[in-house]
């Protein structure tokens, strides 16, 4: 995939180039299977810009270019799609509806605008929140549409945590190792969508190496101690089933 080595743009300028990119696509003839969408659904969409609409998009999604509208119809709606959903519930759907557009064979400047804001997002949001955990919306859609993660680096969550040594943030080591370590330890197939781990081996790697460092088995053991938490003493009871591995 090639990267852009051009200056990473603001969210807010991506987004007004995502805009200006799929502004030639009107979208007015949007037409749709007359059993399942009425002239009101369509005449919905048209009621105010694209940029404007909200929960009346929300239908359009699910259907889009399967039984209602094209491919140019669903262009004209992008920018609102992928502003609203990239980091909802949603943006698996979102990302299935990409995919169905064969969005990597847009032209260039499509593709680049696309690509554009969703990196600016996640950049935004790694600066400002730090990186996300596994199963998160906005680095789900990073994953689905193969974007570029860099500077994602989950350790620091997790040393952050490590460093703490209060109690929340024991039991949120403890919660992740729950809920994570059977994936990264003794991973099985991918059936369907990939997970972090799947996608992105070498950052498991890193995780594996750092859930292995003594010094984490033994804040989780620390913690139970003084406090008792039972999601802790699993985590650690976790470590004990992961030692006696070969």
């Amino acid at each position: 995939m090639d990267r852009s080595k051009a200056p990473p743009a603001t969210r807010k300028s991506a987004l007004e180039a995502l805009y200006a990119t799929f502004n030639r696509y009107d979208g007015i003839h949007l037409e749709g299977c007359p059993h399942c969408i009425s002239f009101g659904d369509s005449a919905a969409l048209r009621r105010a810009p694209v940029r404007r609409l909200g929960g009346e998009i929300h239908r359009y999604l699910f259907k889009a270019m399967t039984t209602w509208g094209t491919e140019e119809d669903f262009k004209h709606f992008v920018p609102r799609l992928i502003e609203l959903y990239a980091s909802s519930a949603d943006a698996w759907l979102l990302c299935d509806k990409l995919a169905y557009a064969r969005w990597r064979a847009w032209p260039e400047r499509e593709r680049g605008a696309v690509e554009s804001y969703l990196l600016s997002l996640w950049r935004e949001r790694l600066a400002e929140e730090g990186p996300p955990l596994p199963g998160d919306a906005l680095l789900e859609t990073m994953l689905s549409l193969d974007l570029d993660l860099a500077p994602y680096d989950l350790r620091t969550k997790l040393d952050a945590w490590r460093a703490a040594q209060s109690r929340e943030s024991m039991r949120s080591l403890a919660r992740f190792v729950l809920e994570h370590g059977v994936a990264l330890f003794w991973p099985s197939p991918s059936s369907g969508r990939r997970t972090l781990w799947q996608a992105r081996p070498e950052i498991a790697a890193e995780v594996r190496v750092w859930l292995l460092d003594p010094a984490t088995r033994a804040g989780l053991e620390a913690s139970f101690f003084e406090h008792g938490d039972d999601e802790v003493a699993r985590a650690f009871d976790w470590f004990e089933v992961v030692a006696q591995e070969p």
